[in-house]
């Protein structure tokens, strides 16, 4: 778990958030202003990444959020949609993390599954219900499908393809063939090769404040369009396909703000809009606020990526159950065994501490302990560690402090591949950095932004990589049964499958700090 993140809030300091009244939504900065107050958003450290995020959306700068003045072209409208969008890929986790636990046979327990987080301090120690999982992935699924503010139908999409479409800007045409904008960044082409349409990229960044309007009011028209293909209500007139070719234009448009805005203008005034119940809105997006998941966002993405880890090795899984609670412990527990042959077991381990000598990462000073290990046998040799996996959950990566714990963690285990998984983006600088701290590591160094539900591209590259450790493991486990030999037999496979029904747990370990 990202140990970076200080002074998380515990449950009994979340406020309870009042019922909003009228006059917080007669602007967006009321109503920000009461989010703040209400919710109990902690700007300064727990959310700041998420003020980040929705100020890049809205076009504002983070140091301006508390001048009325920085609000004046986003309409509340545009303020409910982008967070309640902003909270969207936590749901996506939430389900699959309940899809998981129902393949591993914590279905048995129903809604008494119980998660339980054991840390230093009791102070700090927590536990909540399966059944909280499922309320807030009901209650945000319920939110995010009545954002859309435009009634748009095939006609009025058709229009803004059009508008889009201007020649040697938005398209090319090569040997005959209608050829689409490239996208310019990672996070745009990972986003037009997904399956999935929501969520929507971030609008391209602009200088002109009636141009930035003008795009956050074409994203509530893109979102009620991917709204109208996945209800069917537009027959067969509107695609996916149309949906990624606007936004593709607009990005490439985007570089010419006058032309951008000239196109768009028209296009918006005949689509008409309705109004949002905003007072509703308002008060589901605050009881998402105050729900304990939410305000534990930081394990939950570490448990989602622990979910991605042990689906991606191949193999007959065994999870390992503790009482009918997962119970995520300061002191390091065996998560899973996954028997990947005959003759071979590999197990998973969460936050692991292992002895470490010459650490160059703040705060490790005698020992190492990453979030998740995966062992070959004999567990207890200082080599079977085969992959190491560390989570993050920044906006954007730290350089430094990621490429230092990639250097770390490849020292302290000298025969794993290591990987560094992120929430947000990260670049090839980070490898870089590996080259000149220790050039010796870094080929079996890997970092993967952009690690969240939707990004197909990010997960295909986990994957792959998990994948490509496993080859490893039989002649690693030859080597290490020559050196330390055994008077008892090879381990087997579990072969009982019933030893695995009723299961309703994961044992995990993880940190805070």
């Amino acid at each position: 778990m990202d140990r970076a993140r200080k002074g998380q809030r515990s449950l009994t300091s979340v406020m309870k958030p009042k019922k909003p009244e009228k006059q917080i939504l007669e602007s967006s900065f009321e109503l920000w202003r009461a989010i703040n107050e209400q919710a109990g958003l902690d700007l300064e450290s727990y959310d700041s990444d998420v003020v980040e995020e929705l100020c890049t959306r809205l076009g504002l700068s983070v140091s301006d959020v508390g001048q009325i003045n920085a609000w004046e072209s986003v309409t509340v409208e545009q303020l409910l949609i982008n967070l309640i969008q902003l909270v969207s890929p936590y749901g996506q986790m939430v389900n699959e993390i309940l899809s998981f636990y129902a393949m591993a046979g914590a279905r048995s327990s129903g809604d008494n599954l119980r998660f339980r987080f054991d840390f230093d301090s009791v102070a700090d120690n927590f536990e909540f219900e399966l059944r909280q999982f499922r309320d807030f992935q009901k209650t945000l699924e319920g939110t995010v499908q009545s954002i859309s503010t435009y009634e748009v139908d095939s006609w009025q999409a058709m229009r803004l393809r059009h508008a889009v479409t201007v020649g040697d800007a938005s398209y090319k045409v090569d040997n005959g063939r209608f050829k689409w904008p490239e996208a310019e960044s990672p996070e745009i082409r990972d986003w037009s090769s997904n399956e999935r349409l929501l969520p929507l990229p971030e609008p391209p960044q602009v200088t002109d404040d009636r141009l930035r309007s003008l795009l956050l009011q074409t994203w509530e028209v893109l979102q009620a369009m991917v709204q109208m293909t996945q209800t069917g209500e537009n027959g067969q007139d509107v695609s996916d396909e149309d949906i990624r070719y606007i936004v593709l234009a607009i990005m490439a448009l985007a570089r010419d703000e006058n032309v951008l805005s000239s196109r768009l203008v028209g296009v918006l005034e005949m689509i008409p809009r309705k109004e949002l119940e905003v007072p509703s809105l308002v008060e589901k997006l605050f009881e998402i606020f105050k729900m304990p998941i939410w305000n534990r966002r930081s394990e939950l993405y570490a448990v989602w990526v622990g979910t991605k880890l042990i689906s991606a090795i191949n193999g007959e899984k065994r999870i390992h159950v503790v009482n009918d609670s997962i119970v995520f412990s300061f002191g390091g527990a065996h998560l899973a065994t996954v028997a990947v042959s005959r003759e071979c077991n590999l197990h998973v381990w969460c936050e692991l501490r292992t002895k470490a000598t010459k650490l160059i990462g703040k705060g490790r000073k005698r020992s190492i302990q990453p979030d998740y290990s995966v062992l070959s046998e004999p567990t207890s040799d200082s080599g079977s560690a085969v992959l190491i996996v560390e989570c993050k959950q920044y906006k954007r990566q730290n350089k430094k402090s990621f490429a230092d714990a990639l250097v770390d963690y490849a020292n302290g285990h000298n025969n794993a591949t290591i990987v560094l998984v992120n929430y947000g983006t990260t670049s090839e600088s980070v490898i870089s950095e590996v080259k000149r701290v220790d050039p010796n590591v870094a080929n079996r160094c890997f970092v993967i932004g952009s690690f969240r539900p939707g990004s197909d591209s990010s997960l295909g590259e986990f994957i792959k990589i998990v994948g490509s450790s496993i080859p490893q493991i039989s002649s690693q486990n030859a080597i290490n049964s020559t050196r330390e030999p055994s008077t008892t037999k090879s381990p087997k496979p579990f072969r009982d499958r019933r030893s695995c029904l009723g299961m309703a747990i994961l044992t995990w370990i993880f940190i805070v700090g």
